[in-house]
């Protein structure tokens, strides 16, 4: 057998070594790749400016800021927009405009408006802005969109509350210098890159749908199997009570005095009485041994 040479050794340790650095770097490369991700999900940000100072925030937007400082890490970035536009969606349309753009440019597509990722959004964000105690002064708006590669894969999100003025500005419009000032404030939009960790791909939500589907009619089907059991029980149960009655049975219509055939007469505890009267005659196969007077015909 030949001995290495010490080209041969030299030439495998710097593969081993190579081998050892891939291995080490993988990490490294999958947070990079996650970093990148993450930067092309919040670029349309840079494209509607703004800002991300807390302290630009103002009238109404409480509930904003503690949202921004308790959820910031679930986000992937934030602008806060000044807008004095009459029209208080102007910069959160401008900035879902911008969201679509870097979707479309990412291979996906805007999922509809009402899709259940954008119904959730927007209970999200409500639940955001419905504890603040402002609500009835100022008004709030949300928007969202949400954007997916295809049935299996959700690539991000945007979520927008606007704090409108509007209804503090009428309720102040008799008050010339309360309505200078407000006039002067403009609406505050505060937009949000979310993460695609914040929704569901709707194959994932198909899935779900037929399981739940499949879960219910094995819980309908089971339901009914055991309904079933316990009402062939109760019909065996009574056709031997019935077989079974003799002069003194207690019965659902009270105790048997009399009988004759598939006839008996009964009467009623002193304490139960119909139309009056406490004793009648009832066909056995109307008798269970029920208390009396539960689902006695009175022999009518």
């Amino acid at each position: 057998m030949a001995k290495p040479t010490n080209l041969s050794i030299a030439k495998s340790l710097t593969t081993l070594a190579g081998l050892l650095l891939g291995i080490l770097l993988l990490p490294f490369a999958a947070n990079a790749k996650a970093a990148d991700n993450e930067i092309q999900n919040a670029s349309f940000l840079n494209e509607i400016g703004g800002s991300t100072s807390i302290k630009k925030l103002g009238r109404g937007s409480h509930a904003v800021k503690a949202y921004i400082k308790r959820e910031l890490p679930r986000v992937v970035g934030y602008r806060i927009l000044k807008d004095k536009n009459k029209d208080p969606l102007n910069s959160a349309t401008t900035a879902r405009f911008a969201f679509e753009r870097q979707c479309l440019a990412q291979g996906g597509y805007l999922e509809p408006q009402d899709s259940a990722n954008n119904i959730e959004a927007t209970e999200h964000f409500s639940k955001v802005v419905d504890g603040d105690g402002y609500t009835g002064v100022w008004k709030y708006h949300i928007l969202t969109a949400v954007c997916s590669e295809d049935d299996e894969n959700v690539i991000g999100g945007m979520g927008a509350i606007i704090t409108d003025l509007t209804p503090l500005r009428r309720k102040h419009a008799n008050h010339p210098l309360m309505i200078i000032g407000l006039m002067k404030e403009p609406n505050i939009t505060t937009v949000f890159a979310l993460d695609k960790s914040m929704f569901i791909p709707i194959a994932k939500r198909k899935r779900w749908d037929i399981e739940r589907a499949e879960m219910m009619e094995k819980r309908r089907l089971a339901t009914e199997a055991y309904d079933k059991e316990v009402r062939l029980e109760r019909m065996a149960r009574r056709k031997k009570f019935q077989s079974e009655i003799k002069l003194g049975t207690q019965t659902n219509c009270g105790m048997v005095i009399d009988m004759r055939g598939p006839l008996v007469e009964v009467q009623l505890p002193a304490n139960i009485s119909f139309d009056g009267q406490r004793r009648f005659w009832v066909a056995k196969a109307e008798l269970s041994d029920d208390p009396p007077a539960r689902n006695c015909s009175f022999g009518q």
